[in-house]
């Protein structure tokens, strides 16, 4: 009975704030829930009949109550531990669906028919999804040595919440040299900029799509449009543009060679390019080991054809893999592992890089070092093992380790070798998608090498940004400074572009960098025309600083908790002033979401973030600042979560 009265109460409440003492019929009653989802749902799959109970579960699970709009990490920690419930639930049914019937038609039913159901995409999508990823499923769960439970699943889907496992695999950590110096300020600049600095270009997030049709319809319903399966669009307003297009469209040809013609012709003094990942498209349910390497044949030679000699250094996206996000273990058979990759990039990264022992470590796992210089080095990490959509966490989530480790003794020897680094890794450590143990162990390795390191470098977000990088053992010290490129694909509402950074030769800091843009809307209006490129900003002067070390960029930080105008400056800048994006704005709690990101590097360490949210308040009720400088902003609502469960076991909730 009392069961009964917890499922009518999910379905019609959502009954978040359930008490201690009902804690186990509560998660007996949503697992009762999830079991009579699946079994409705495999009815309707098989018989193309849809019930009343499954009428009724598909439309209260949109309707569950206030909880089911209320962000995660907003919620209190017994609705948070609601939120874990459902979603180790359904993960516990599906588990118990394949350990009874052993089916891949019965699961592929399931999935496909509550992802097709749920509109979270449409059938065709979620039908080449499934059969994409089912390889590597299939060898996950039937494999004896590690097993896959609801409680790890769901801690690393729901990281930003109380959704937490004890389970130890989850919990390593690297050895840490411990000859470290006293930290006793935030890292201040060490050298102006002259002359003299290097200059580096970084290039990001292409997203190159080989099939892009102009005319085609931009507002489809699968995660990329303007493609050549697109169609026709309803109206001309919703027609792909010749250079792309501010939906969910990628980058033409044309405009791959556009941009890189514009960087060569713009900044004749080059003296290496980072380009830091994601070649592939975002068509993710029809992509191939094929395509993707024709792909990935075509940007990387187009970059040796228009920069020559100029050393390009690459690491590697989350879209490169096939299937998208999966990054095997070394130890697992050729028809699950990544090794096709890898040593498909040993072969085109060597048209810049000819070390043998970098070359060794880029087969071994798509990583590697070169001394760009004497006394620079650069590491160029494969960190999307971190990515909480790669399934192989489940498998063995200590295989992050190895790289992790590699990187310490790395940086270890160029301490040695007193030589300054930078590190090129495509996930911000900080994004709440970069699993918490890896992000907590590369922030440990930074606080132990931040003297010799330069600058980080990422990738994968499509947002100029940056972060600060906050010492662990004394937060209020700013220690280093996380770089994002933003990309080239406008994928999605914002405007293409590149960075060009000004380093110095002493330590090796960025003493300024230009972001350069062109208006999407304006060069669509002119489609015969090359578009039309234009510096946005140079950073010292956008925003009246003198230097870009860690130390400066943390009292930024706190000018912005006190200047709102400022950080919507600094908002309208990260999104690269697309038109879309500006349309529709950014509100308060939007402003505060930005300036937590680009103080946070390890997501579910939110100590300056929440310093600069009382400031940020303060200030709206004209009381001075309290923590103006340093002396999880990952988001689910209940009704994400089955969105999140469903899509993680098809592929990615996320598709940057």
């Amino acid at each position: 009975m009392m069961q009964r009265i917890f499922v009518a109460c999910l379905l019609v409440y959502g009954c978040a704030a359930v008490t201690d003492e009902y804690r186990d019929e509560f998660t007996s009653a949503t697992r009762s829930m999830a079991k009579m989802l699946t079994n409705e749902v495999l009815v309707y799959g098989q018989t193309g009949n849809e019930t009343i109970g499954l009428k009724t579960l598909v439309a209260t699970l949109a309707h569950s109550g206030q909880i089911a709009r209320t962000e995660v990490e907003h919620m209190s920690t017994k609705d948070q531990s609601f939120v874990c419930t459902i979603c180790r639930s359904a993960i516990n049914v599906i588990l118990d669906v394949i350990k009874e019937t052993n089916s891949k038609q019965t699961l592929k039913t399931i999935l496909v028919e509550m992802c097709s159901k749920f509109k979270i995409l449409e059938k065709e999508v979620c039908t080449n999804l499934f059969e994409l990823n089912w390889p590597v499923w299939e060898y996950i769960l039937s494999n004896k040595d590690h097993t896959v439970t609801d409680e790890g699943v769901c801690s690393v889907l729901l990281q930003a919440s109380k959704c937490v496992t004890k389970e130890p695999q989850y919990n390593w950590s690297v050895e840490i040299d411990s000859n470290a110096g006293k930290i006793t300020q935030s890292k201040p600049s060490q050298q102006s900029a002259t002359d003299d600095d290097l200059v580096i270009v970084q290039i990001s997030d292409i997203h190159f799509d080989p099939v892009y049709m102009t005319g085609s319809n931009a507002e489809c319903t699968k995660p990329m449009c303007c493609s050549l399966d697109s169609n026709d669009p309803p109206h001309y307003a919703k027609a792909a543009g010749q250079w792309s297009d501010y939906r969910n469209c990628d980058t033409p040809m044309r405009l791959v060679e556009a941009s890189l013609l514009q960087i060569k012709n713009q900044h004749p003094k080059i003296d290496y390019i980072y380009y830091t990942g994601d070649i592939v498209d975002h068509a993710v349910w029809r992509t191939s080991k094929s395509e993707n390497t024709k792909s990935m044949q075509i940007i990387y030679g187009e970059l040796k054809r228009v920069f020559g000699g100029v050393p390009v250094y690459s690491i590697i996206g989350n879209h490169e893999s096939q299937p998208l996000n999966q990054f095997a273990p070394n130890n697992v058979p050729d028809e699950v592992s990544t090794k096709w990759l890898y040593n498909l990039l040993e072969v085109e990264w060597s048209k810049w890089i000819t070390n043998s022992s970098a070359k060794e470590t880029i087969k071994i796992g798509g990583y590697y070092t070169v001394l760009a210089q004497e006394g620079f080095r650069i590491i160029a990490l494969n960190n999307n093992d971190c990515y909480t959509f790669n399934f192989w966490i489940f498998h063995d989530p200590s295989y992050l380790k190895k790289q992790l480790q590699w990187l310490h003794n790395t940086l270890l020897a160029a301490e040695k070798a007193k030589e300054h680094v930078h590190i090129l890794a495509h996930v911000p450590s900080g994004a709440g998608s970069c699993l918490n143990t890896w992000s907590r162990e590369f922030r440990r390795i930074i606080e132990r090498f931040h003297p010799i390191i330069g600058g980080i470098f990422n990738g994968h977000t499509h947002k100029d940004e940056f972060s600060v990088v906050y010492s662990i053992e004394k937060p209020q010290r700013a220690i280093n400074v996380a770089w994002n490129g933003g990309s080239i694909t406008p994928y999605s509402y914002v405007n293409p572009n590149y960075r060009v950074y000004k380093v110095e030769r002493k330590s090796y800091q960025v003493t300024e960098h230009d972001t350069w843009i062109f208006n999407l809307t304006a060069a669509n209006l002119s489609p015969d025309k090359n578009p039309t490129w234009f510096k946005e900003y140079s950073f010292r002067q956008a925003y009246g600083i003198n230097d870009l070390s860690p130390a400066s960029l943390d009292k930024l930080l706190g000018t912005f908790s006190t200047d709102h105008e400022l950080l919507k400056k600094y908002w309208e800048y990260k999104v690269k002033r697309g038109d879309p994006s500006l349309k529709m704005g950014c509100n308060q709690a939007c402003l505060i979401k930005h300036l937590c990101q680009a103080a946070t590097s390890q997501h579910n360490d939110q100590v300056r973030c929440d310093q600069l949210k009382v400031d940020y308040q303060r200030t709206l009720e004209g009381l001075p600042p309290v923590y103006k400088s340093a002396a999880s902003h990952l988001k689910y609502s209940l009704q994400s979560v089955l969105f999140i469960v469903l899509f993680t076991l098809l592929s990615s909730v996320q598709y940057i």
